[in-house]
């Protein structure tokens, strides 16, 4: 809780206001600095700027606390409200819960000790409420990201459908030997956009967790981070200083490489990106830490030990308004050419996939700090595999074989 509050009190009578004053000096907790107002006027409502919680007697002229709360809600203002009233009844204290107030406190009634439980409780409401409100915001990020998820999938599976005959009867063309140049070179570019097609549906696979098995084995992180940063650091120009901290000892995972090698360099580019007109300081942090309870994008963490890899720049950072929607598949703040909004998308899944959380800090022209963190292998173990995966060679030539597929142009 912070030391110096600013309070706000908003009351008719000089002698509350002055009563007022008297028990707040009183309290040793913390120290406060009263903004005493007759009425809901400019000045009032401009203070609420500074506010840290507001206090109103109930009666103010022709208008009372409750159509003041109303103005200040409907403003966007969540700051705690204490209600100062002469009468004790039920139904004066329901309307008063009922509109918003934190607190109400009875005049006659009041003294230093009860204004000081009052104003902690409202103080403690409000933290409450915002973690609330976060909690809400991730899980409807959660929640959009599953169904984006779904629907990209199953998107995916289609193209894919339609894109397999096309590399298909294209790669079996160019096995024809007596195709001229024009022919063999116009089917050389169909299968490599059609290579870059199945390319993006990976990525599209990735990100809804609906790809197919990957080679998921005990790796050294260090390894790959380290391979990354050789070939970023021949692209970067000069104006962007990279620094690396990477631990050697306790990066086991379990992971697939060729995943994280995808995670290391979007990172990595988006970081470039960001400071690609400015310059700035790109920096790569690679260790062990132990997690205890905590929220990590809405989602507790299992608490335990993990490889944690940090990207950081000092480039433009990201608005806050918009932090919550980067994982979102398509999103993009980057101009066109510069990205197909995937990235971070891919990122989110395959942490997702493997057990891990990620974490984003960022503001506006300090740069941002991404943090993957994924479970240590202990004791750098590798287990080995169970038996010996014997090969059978079928020598008969007159074997059948089935297919089962819904589209036509497999049975073809």
């Amino acid at each position: 809780m912070k030391k110096n509050l600013t309070i706000v009190l908003i009351d008719d009578d000089p002698l509350d206001i002055e009563l007022f004053r008297a028990y707040i000096s009183r309290i040793k907790e913390f120290q406060a600095d009263i903004l005493a107002f007759h009425e809901w006027n400019t000045g009032a409502q401009q203070s609420l700027v500074h506010a840290d919680i507001i206090v109103l007697d109930y009666y103010l002229g022709s208008e009372t606390a409750l159509d003041i709360i109303k103005k200040i809600k409907h403003q966007g203002n969540d700051i705690p409200v204490i209600i100062l009233t002469s009468s004790e009844d039920t139904d004066t204290a329901a309307k008063i819960s009922r509109h918003g107030a934190d607190d109400y406190l009875v005049k006659g009634n009041v003294d230093a000790i009860q204004l000081k439980k009052s104003i902690l409780n409202a103080l403690e409401r409000l933290d409450l409420r915002r973690e609330s409100n976060i909690l809400k915001e991730q899980i409807q990020i959660l929640q959009r990201l599953e169904a984006m998820g779904t629907l990209a999938g199953g998107i995916a599976h289609d193209f894919n459908n339609i894109l397999s005959p096309i590399m298909g009867y294209a790669e079996m063309l160019l096995s024809n030997n007596n195709l001229d140049d024009t022919a063999r070179n116009g089917l050389i570019q169909i299968v490599k956009g059609a290579t870059r097609a199945k390319d993006l549906i990976h990525q599209i696979l990735t990100f809804s967790n609906q790809e197919g098995q990957h080679q998921v084995l005990p790796l050294k992180m260090h390894l790959i981070v380290n391979e990354v940063l050789k070939l970023m650091r021949a692209s970067l120009p000069s104006t962007i200083k990279v620094s690396a901290s990477i631990d050697k000892k306790n990066t086991m995972v379990m992971a697939d490489p060729t995943q994280i090698h995808q995670i290391v360099v979007n990172l990595m580019t988006n970081a470039f990106h960001a400071m690609e007109k400015t310059g700035g300081e790109l920096s790569i942090i690679l260790e062990s830490v132990t997690l205890h309870e905590t929220m990590m994008m809405g989602i507790n963490v299992i608490p335990g030990d993990y490889v944690t890899l940090c990207v950081k720049d000092t480039g433009h950072g990201i608005p806050k308004n918009i932090q919550n929607q980067v994982f979102d598949p398509y999103f993009t703040t980057k101009k066109q050419g510069k990205g197909t909004g995937l990235g971070l998308a891919m990122v989110h899944g395959i942490v997702k996939k493997n057990n891990g959380y990620i974490s984003l800090y960022s503001e506006e022209g300090k740069g941002t700090e991404l943090h993957i963190y994924l479970p240590l292998l202990k004791d750098n173990k590798i287990i080995p595999a169970k038996g010996k995966i014997e090969e059978k060679v079928c020598n008969k030539t007159d074997a059948h074989v089935l297919i089962v597929d819904d589209e036509q142009e497999f049975k073809r």
